[in-house]
């Protein structure tokens, strides 16, 4: 019997479980409104791409379970019946072939972007995630039935942790202490739904020999587990919500604390009316299963609480309601506090210090800390490039390119210590042009900002052969005052991080 086109699109749609895609579509944004400042910035060309990867392995996770599970599924009283059916409709190895495509392409657009961000720390973790995604399934790794702690790490990391990281990273060009707060937040109550689905299945599992957490703990243990995970789930990502709103320091200097308390609760009010569904459906669930003298009996009762899809999507709209939020923030404080745009420029003067190295034939070098700051517009990185010259009586001796691989954010101060060996017992100019590649063909010829420092590097007077010094003179270009206050913390960004975060 020959099986048309429709039948083939319908069949591939259960194996990918189309019921979760209203809770993954806006789960996708979530990360792009919480570091945009406009529409523009959400569909650059690396978000496009990792946008598509991230499509392609959550559907890879499906395909590839309902291929591996394809005779189980067969025995299941319940919607995995259906999901073998159309594995056979669609034929196995078929199926399998799509798989490795659709993960095979996947990989390759993900490096894309890791190579356009000069990050290959951003793709060791899209493949720590294929890794858990497709191990979850696959023999001999077979996470799912490989203990409790085991199916946590592979399900939780490659379905809720990773995809978040991956997709913020993008968006914003480094992974901070919000996003870690937040994603070990999302991932604790996300997973605490799984425990509920696989709930569903105890009976089947059971019998089958499938040991999932609910079948190794106890339907009724594992259902309390989950509904604990949950709420503390829940008060982690409420905490780093806090967390942003209070660490922000545009909002700090342009709203009172009144003000950003109103939005943290206004915040927590969303998110927890949005988690209450789930909430309640997993006590439920726990309620019968602890109280029950016949589980097969009520086996039905408890799966009539259990609404997977709705759980997962009730969630993920709290959280794109509370994005909004704060993207509309940032929205309102740019239009209010800043007009016009303003792009990258150096934030201040660059700092520098005459360094001694040697006592009979010493040596000097320069060292200089470079700060550069975007106000209002998110740059790519690789568009940027600081050109230092260093001269003497009007003739360069030396210079030194200085690229900015990273994505600047608006609001926040690039940093990098460098390092310049300068012409001994001379009276050198440095001079720092921040240019910028418009078109991105390669070429930095536009000029976005220039300053300039005099440096002395002779003996001071009263000094022998052996003795050195030197200064700074005066620069003939002022400091304008733009030069930003520098955090406690802010030498750490100038250190090469394993994803490229500044």
């Amino acid at each position: 019997m020959a099986v048309g086109m429709m039948d083939l699109v319908k069949a591939y749609l259960h194996t990918c479980r189309y019921e979760y895609f209203p809770g993954e579509a806006p789960a996708m944004l979530v990360p792009l409104l919480l570091v945009s400042d406009g529409l523009g910035d959400m569909l650059h060309l690396n978000m496009v791409l990792g946008l598509a990867a991230f499509l392609l392995l959550f559907l890879s996770g499906f395909t590839i379970n309902a291929y591996t599970d394809r005779k189980l599924d067969e025995t299941y009283d319940s919607f995995k019946r259906n999901i073998s059916r159309s594995v056979n409709v669609i034929g196995a190895r078929r199926l399998l072939h799509l798989t490795i495509a659709q993960v095979a392409v996947a990989l390759v657009l993900s490096g894309i972007v890791a190579y356009r961000m000069d990050s290959w720390g951003l793709y060791a973790l899209v493949l720590v995630g294929v890794f858990l995604g497709i191990g979850y399934s696959v023999k001999p790794f077979n996470f799912k039935e490989r203990g409790s702690v085991w199916h946590a790490v592979a399900l939780g990391v490659s379905i809720f942790f990773i995809p978040l990281l991956f997709l913020y990273y993008i968006a914003a060009g480094e992974i901070n202490s919000f996003v870690l707060i937040l994603a070990v937040g999302f991932s604790l109550v996300h997973y605490a739904m799984e425990y509920g689905n696989q709930a569903n299945d105890y009976i089947e599992d059971r019998a089958g020999g499938v040991l999932t957490p609910p079948v190794r703990l106890g339907i009724a243990n594992s259902l309390w587990v989950a509904f604990i995970m949950f709420v503390v789930g829940g008060i982690i990502v409420d905490y780093s919500f806090f967390y942003l709103v209070f660490h922000e320091e545009a909002l700090l200097s342009h709203y009172s604390v009144a003000s950003l308390w109103l939005m943290v609760l206004a915040i927590w009010a969303i998110i927890a009316a949005g988690y209450f569904i789930p909430g309640r459906g997993l006590w439920r669930m726990w309620a019968l299963s602890a109280t029950t003298e016949d589980l097969e009996r009520d086996m039905p009762l408890i799966r009539q609480e259990c609404h997977y899809s709705r759980w997962q999507t009730s969630g993920i709209l709290a959280l794109l309601v509370a994005s909004f939020i704060v993207f509309g923030t940032n929205l309102v404080m740019v239009e209010v506090t800043v007009e016009p745009a303003q792009g990258p420029t150096f934030a201040g003067t660059p700092t520098t210090s005459v360094v001694k190295v040697g006592t009979l034939f010493p040596n000097y070098y320069v060292d200089t800390t470079l700060f550069v700051r975007s106000e209002t517009l998110a740059v790519d990185g690789g568009t940027l490039q600081i050109e230092i010259r260093m001269s003497e009586n009007g003739a360069v001796y030396g210079t030194r390119i200085i690229n900015v691989t990273n994505r600047l954010i608006p609001r926040e101060t690039w940093t990098r210590y460098v390092r310049l060996d300068v012409r001994d017992r001379s009276i050198s100019t440095i001079s720092f042009t921040l240019l910028s590649d418009d078109d991105s063909d390669g070429e930095f010829t536009s000029i976005l900002d220039t300053r300039e420092v005099v440096v002395r590097v002779l003996p001071e007077r009263g000094e022998g052969p052996g003795d050195g010094g030197g200064g700074i003179l005066p620069s003939p270009t002022p400091d304008d005052g733009t030069q930003q206050p520098v955090t406690p913390w802010d030498w750490w960004y100038g250190l090469p991080l394993p994803l490229g975060g500044r």
